[in-house]
C-alpha cells in the first residue's frame, strides 16, 4: 500500500477508476490515522486530519469511479466528504458493457426529460428504460420477490442494450441460462423498479445466496464488504453456511497486523501474561477477541439481523489472490476454491 500511494504522489493522477477493495484500503488507512491520532500525546482535530489526507492522491484527484463488485454506502461517503469530488459508482457487466450509474444503490437518470417520460409511460411496472438500456424484472419465487408487489415491482433485474453479446462462444446451454428468448441478459441481481423517479434500486443477489437451517436466505457478499468497510483488522472476509447449520462462520484476512499485534501486547501486558513473538490467531485469542468486536460492532450500526453476523470464524495471514486461486482474475472472491480451501476447517467451528 505504502508503494502505491508513493506513485501517486508522483503520477498526481486527474481521476481515478478502480474496484471497491482499494478504496475500502483507503477508509481503513484513514481510521487508522484517526486512532493513531487519538492516542498521540498532542492529537489534532479530525478536520485537519481529512484535510491532509484528501492528497494521498496526489493532490490532484478531480473525479472517482468505482466498479467491479459492491461498493458499500460508509466507502462511498467517505470518498464525497474527503476528495470533495464526484464519486460515480458504476453498475455494468461484460456481457452487457455500461448499464448505469449507481446512487444510494439506486441506477441514477442523468437526465429526466419528456422523452424519458414518455418512453417509460406505457411500459409495465416491472419494465423501465434507462439511458438507452431496457431493463425488466423477473420474478424470483424461491426468494418472494415478485413483479406484482407493491409499492414497487421486485425481482432479477435482466438488461438488453446494443452492447449486449448474442450468446457466448460454442456454449449453447451457458447462453440459454443466461440469455432469455427476448435477448434480456439475467444479472443475477434482484432490483425493485419505481415507476414515479424512473430508478432501479438494487436491494439484493440471486447468485452467491444460500438458505440458513431455519428458512432465512443469505447474500454474502453485501455482508462481507460491510463488515469490511467498517473494520480496522479485516482485509478479505469469505462467509460460509448453508441449510443444514443455524449461523454462519467466516475465513477472515487480516490487515493492519502491526497495529493489531501492538494492541495484542498491550491487553497481555495489562495482564501481567508473557507476549509471544507469533501472535495467536486461534479461536478465543485476544487477536480473535478484537476482531469479534469489530464484528459485533459493525453489525450493530449496520442495523442486522442475528443470522446476518458470523458466529465463529478463522483468521489466517495468507491473502486471497488469483495466483491461490482464492480470488478470480478480476480479483473477486471465488467461492468455489474458498470452500474447498476452507471446508473442513469450517465444519468443525459448528
Amino acid at each position: 500500500m505504502d508503494k502505491i500511494l508513493e506513485d501517486f504522489q508522483l503520477i498526481q493522477p486527474v481521476t481515478l477508476s478502480t474496484t471497491p477493495r482499494f478504496y475500502n484500503t483507503l477508509l481503513a488507512e484513514y481510521q487508522s490515522r484517526l486512532k493513531r491520532n487519538a492516542s498521540s500525546s498532542e492529537p489534532v482535530s479530525e478536520f485537519l486530519i481529512l484535510n491532509n489526507f484528501k492528497n494521498i492522491l496526489g493532490g490532484r484527484i478531480t473525479s472517482i469511479v468505482t466498479g467491479g463488485a459492491a461498493t458499500s454506502p460508509e466507502v462511498i461517503k467517505f470518498l464525497r466528504d474527503c476528495f470533495k469530488v464526484p464519486v460515480f459508482n458504476g453498475y455494468a457487466s461484460t456481457e452487457c458493457g455500461s448499464i448505469g450509474w449507481i446512487d444510494r444503490g439506486e441506477l441514477e437518470q442523468v437526465y429526466i426529460t419528456d422523452k424519458t417520460k414518455k418512453d417509460n409511460e406505457n411500459l409495465p411496472s416491472h419494465m423501465l428504460l434507462v439511458d438507452g438500456v431496457t431493463i425488466k424484472l423477473e420474478n424470483v419465487p424461491e426468494l418472494s420477490y415478485y413483479i406484482t408487489d407493491q409499492p414497487n415491482a421486485r425481482g432479477e433485474i435482466c438488461v438488453k442494450s446494443e452492447d449486449c453479446i448474442p450468446g457466448y462462444y460454442r456454449d449453447a446451454q451457458k447462453t440459454s441460462e443466461l440469455i432469455d428468448s427476448e435477448g434480456f441478459y439475467h444479472t443475477g441481481d434482484i432490483g425493485e423498479i419505481s415507476k414515479s423517479t424512473y430508478k432501479v434500486k438494487v436491494i439484493d443477489r440471486r447468485k452467491n445466496i444460500f438458505k440458513l437451517a431455519q428458512g432465512e436466505f443469505v447474500a454474502p457478499e453485501n455482508l462481507e464488504n460491510l463488515f469490511i468497510s467498517k473494520s480496522h483488522f479485516i482485509d478479505q472476509m469469505f462467509l460460509y453456511g448453508n441449510s443444514f447449520r443455524s449461523f454462519m462462520v467466516a475465513v477472515i484476512v487480516p490487515k493492519n497486523v502491526p497495529i493489531l499485534q501492538e494492541q495484542v501486547a498491550t491487553v497481555l501486558k495489562e495482564q501481567n501474561l508473557p507476549v509471544p513473538d507469533a501472535m495467536d490467531l486461534s479461536r478465543g485469542s485476544v487477536a480473535y477477541q478484537i476482531i469479534q468486536k469489530e464484528i459485533i460492532t459493525a453489525a450493530r450500526e449496520g442495523k442486522l439481523e442475528s443470522y446476518e453476523s458470523p458466529k465463529a470464524f478463522i483468521i489466517d495471514l495468507e491473502k486471497f489472490t488469483p495466483d491461490n486461486g482464492k480470488l478470480t482474475s478480476s480479483y473477486k472472491i471465488c467461492r468455489p476454491a474458498l470452500n474447498k480451501a476452507y471446508k473442513e476447517a469450517l465444519d468443525k467451528l459448528y
